[in-house]
């Protein structure tokens, strides 16, 4: 299903339309009364009398009242039939023009006719009725040779006499635009689309119905919208839809599922049924296969196996195991990396990676991604529409990849010319290249940017770093629409090492949800004492589950750690009962399953050292299967005791807030320090960190998301912003939302370059502040910052502050030139607050006595829990959990009913309670 069109008839019934292939000659249909629950899904054989008719595609719907009939108009291809068009290599053969059907019924149908036959190809029409009658049609002129790919206007006061033929000028700007949604506003027509080359949506609008604005910078989309339909409802069907849990895949009832990895390939068959039964008496639900199976499912080019793992598969479903498939891209076989050497990865430094390791293969290599698809196809079609194979996962740990390759540097000379429409003296300015004669004269004189040389132009880094993140989203994409094609309710996801900063998590838009490994024990120390290292950062999994459940609301684990590992710099034992705690700590997020690597520990490979859930004998179960076995059996009890997912007390869920994250602050502030103390993401933790003590529900977010779904919301370290960014934050605090912006604060632009007017006055107007000047000290002799008579130390960033009427100083600088100014403040704007923190501390305790400060201000209950101690709610349960190195009495709510643990939680205990 993709293109879906809905119109609400008369008798308040939504019918839906939709493409249901490629090279269908049929489309979709269904309909529902309140666009929740809906009717069978059936064909609609529009085409099938043109037995050469390529395609049906974006079919759309339109009521005409006058006549009291729908009409259903799309775009087919016919060969021979229309005026020929030239066309580009990769569109050879497609002449789209309009046909439609009528009916009153959805039973009973007209011939088919042509709707629209102008003299370019034609797709993607929709239709809005204006306030004076009139019938606004706008379409995509798709000609390809030279490419179009624009929308345009044609109108009708009659839609039984048709449309003109001749259209208006383009509508949208120099960019590929599809999928138009047009909706009355107001005195406004806007025009929704589909920015589909730049992964993002725009609009433009008009009030005259002749001059049109793009206004793309003021509106907001969710995260992998794609071509779609606007249309206005009562409220009372949008407040039912927002009630509607987003999580199809799971059964909220099963609170969380438990799986495990497991490679047949590594093993004798002989021993696969004694170990998956063993897999269920230890009380796992699910398996993993075929994540490094590439060389067993493709021996040789285009001959596949897939027998063995047919026998694995059954053999998983005796024992009630469901399968969680992988597509193998992680490792070619080495047929592939032989035969095309062009496909491995080249180093920044010019080294090749080769064949004997993993992740060698180039994602900006089209070779790379043909072979890919074709194993993947075959996969999907042999598995698709198993019920034994729950979902998918793509390639394993995908990365963003700084390839060198010749394929990703012709990949990043076409992102550019794509995004700066053609036009190099655009991406001149972009870039800034007057500065250092750095001026090109077209895009194939550019190169991929060398990141270690020093001064090399960061912004054209950022826009490398952009093209890199994009070459894995497509890459996952492109295998998940692959799937897609044959699977029937299996979901798709893959496994991301939560590095945030990278920028590819969550930019797949075609997942169905984000998952995300994580190890806690490998010799870095971050844990609390003296061996707080067997135990692990408090934080490390509370961080990722904020940041990946807000993604799309439902999320999981796919590698936990099961005991010791084999890659750290140094690999010590757990401390008994972590594994557990970790297993908790994931559930407590709120994920909907967790996975372990591995079953066996390997006996030969890269990984020998690596702990199962059973050892080297494949029988003697390890202390961390005995963890997962207990974690399991402990999940079957609160089974019976289980309550709505957001069953939590109000208490609770009135300290939500939203901490506003985009990687891209950290690519350009990283570029350019200013002082080598700096951290980013340890400036964030600062945050992050006091409201885990507040015992508050934390949501990491982008800016797709509602700011007003949250009481509080932090911004730290913003650097790059623009006015739309300011005014959403600005209407956000006079609506009533508390704002928390912090230093280095919109001072630069999507860019990475500084305005052209006093620095930092993009948000001036909003915190009633300007900036005189910023500040950078030594950390061998940090400055001082006196908020409410205590002291404070600080050096790597510094903002000396001019606070307006209604701006209160809440912190002021002492024992430097400029003593006695502030570089905090307080401000009260329309219904809510502003709070600006221009400094960033040492240790992050003023940081944390900032936030006690606002959150009292604003009358908002928090806890005081010791770092180390948090707590979360879900299902109607507490969860605490203690990862310091000492016991830690928690006070129980009145009335509360312990379930899991004792009150006094020992050092990795777990503490469950239904208040």
């Amino acid at each position: 299903m993709r293109d879906p069109s809905i119109c609400q008839g008369p008798d308040g019934t939504f019918h839906m339309v939709w493409t249901s292939s490629w090279t269908d000659r049929i489309i979709g249909y269904a309909s529902s009364k309140d666009l929740i629950h809906w009717s069978e899904q059936k064909a609609i054989p529009v085409m099938m009398h043109e037995p050469t008719a390529h395609n049906c595609w974006a079919p759309e719907l339109f009521y005409d009242e006058p006549s009291k009939t729908f009409y259903i108009f799309w775009a087919t291809t016919i060969p021979g039939r229309h005026k020929e068009v030239a066309t580009s290599e990769s569109e050879k053969g497609l002449n789209h023009r309009m046909y439609y059907v009528t009916t009153k019924d959805f039973k009973k149908f007209s011939k088919t006719n042509m709707f629209f036959d102008p003299d370019f190809s034609v797709i993607d029409a929709a239709i809005v009725k204006d306030h004076d009658d009139e019938l606004i049609m706008v379409v995509k002129n798709e000609n390809s040779n030279p490419p179009e790919k624009n929308l345009r206007v044609t109108k009708t006061r009659n839609i039984q006499k048709g449309f003109p033929v001749e259209v208006s000028e383009p509508i949208t700007g120099d960019y590929w635009a599809e999928g138009p949604a047009p909706l009355i506003v107001g005195d406004y027509i806007y025009v929704y689309f589909d920015k589909y080359r730049n992964h993002t949506y725009g609009a433009v609008r008009t009030k005259d119905r002749v001059n049109w604005e793009d206004v793309s910078d003021q509106v907001s989309f969710p995260k992998g919208i794609r071509h779609g339909t606007a249309f206005t409802v009562d409220k009372k069907v949008l407040d039912a839809l927002l009630k509607q849990t987003p999580n199809t895949w799971f059964n909220d009832k099963d609170l969380t599922l438990t799986g495990v990895y497991y490679y047949p390939e590594h093993w004798d068959e002989s021993q696969w049924e004694r170990d998956f039964k063993q897999m269920r008496d230890l009380g796992f639900e699910f398996t993993h296969f075929a994540e490094f199976a590439w060389a067993q499912l493709e021996p040789e080019e285009g001959k596949y196996d897939f027998a063995w793992l047919d026998r694995a598969v059954a053999l998983a479903a005796k024992y009630d195991l469901k399968v969680v498939m992988c597509t193998s891209t992680a490792t070619p076989p080495v047929w592939l990396s032989r035969k095309y050497p062009e496909i491995l990865v080249r180093l920044e430094d010019g080294t090749v990676l080769d064949h004997g390791a993993r992740q060698h293969a180039s994602f900006a290599s089209p070779l790379y991604r043909e072979l890919s698809y074709k194993m993947i196809e075959k996969l999907a079609q042999h598995y698709g529409n198993d019920p034994r194979i729950m979902g998918w996962q793509l390639d394993n740990e995908p990365a963003v990849q700084f390839d060198y390759n010749p394929k990703a540097e012709e990949g990043f000379r076409q992102f550019l010319r794509q995004k700066y429409g053609n036009d190099i003296k655009a991406l001149n300015d972009a870039w800034g290249t007057a500065f250092w004669s750095e001026v090109y004269a077209s895009f194939d004189e550019i190169t991929l940017p060398k990141t270690r040389q020093m001064f090399m132009n960061h912004h054209q880094i950022l826009d490398y770093r952009r093209f890199a993140a994009r070459q894995t989203n497509d890459f996952l994409d492109e295998q998940c629409l692959l799937i897609r094609k044959y699977a029937k309710n299996q979901w798709v996801t893959t496994n991301y090492i939560p590095n945030y900063d990278e920028g590819h998590i969550g930019g797949s838009k075609t997942l169905d949800f984000q998952v995300y490994t994580r190890y806690m024990v490998y010799g870095d120390n971050e844990g609390i004492g003296r061996r707080g290292y067997r135990v692990g950062n408090p934080l490390r999994i509370a961080w990722a589950n904020d940041f990946f459940r807000p993604i799309q609301g439902t999320y999981g684990v796919m590698e936990l750690q099961p005991g010791q590992v084999n890659w750290g710099s140094i690999n010590p034992q757990p401390l008994p009962g972590a594994v557990r705690l970790w297993m908790w700590s994931v559930y407590a997020g709120g994920s909907d399953f967790i996975c372990t690597y591995r079953y066996r520990q390997p006996l030969y490979g890269t990984e020998q050292y690596h702990y199962g859930i059973v050892g080297t004998d494949g029988v003697t179960v390890e202390p961390g299967g005995r963890e997962y076995q207990q974690f399991i059996n402990e999940i079957k009890t609160l089974r019976k005791h289980y309550a709505p997912r957001d069953a939590k007390p109000a208490e609770y869920t009135a300290r939500r807030t939203a901490i506003l994250f985009n990687h891209e602050n950290a690519w350009s502030i990283d570029r350019q320090k200013q002082n080598r103390t700096w951290d980013t993401m340890k400036h964030i933790d600062k945050y992050y960190r006091t409201l885990k003590s507040f015992g508050a529900p934390v949501d990491f977010i982008t800016e797709d998301k509602n700011f007003n779904d949250y009481p509080v919301m932090i911004a730290p370290a913003y650097q790059m912003a623009d006015e739309a960014l300011v005014k959403r934050w600005t209407d956000y605090v006079r609506q009533g939302g508390n704002l928390v912006l912090t230093c280095r604060t919109a001072h630069k632009d999507r860019m990475g370059r500084l305005f052209e007017a006093p620095f930092g006055s993009l948000i001036d107007a909003l915190t009633g502040n300007n900036m005189e000047f910023y500040d950078l000290l030594l950390p061998e002799d940090p400055g001082i910052i006196v908020m409410d008579g205590k002291k404070y130390a600080w050096n790597t960033w510094g903002e000396i502050l001019l606070p307006g009427k209604d701006s209160t100083p809440w912190a002021t600088y002492t024992e430097e030139f400029y003593e006695g100014k502030p570089g905090i403040t307080f401000r009260k704007l329309g219904k809510g607050t502003i709070t600006y923190v221009g400094v960033d501390s040492t240790d992050g305790a003023l940081e944390a006595d900032v936030l006690k400060k606002l959150y009292a201000t604003l009358n908002i209950p928090v806890m005081d829990l010791p770092y180390g101690v948090t707590m979360e709610y879900r299902n109607g349960m507490g969860i605490v959990l203690n990862y310091s190195d000492k016991p830690h009495l928690f006070a129980l709510p009145a009335n509360a009913t312990v379930l899991i643990g004792e009150q006094n939680i020992p050092t990795a205990g777990v503490l469950v309670f239904k208040p």
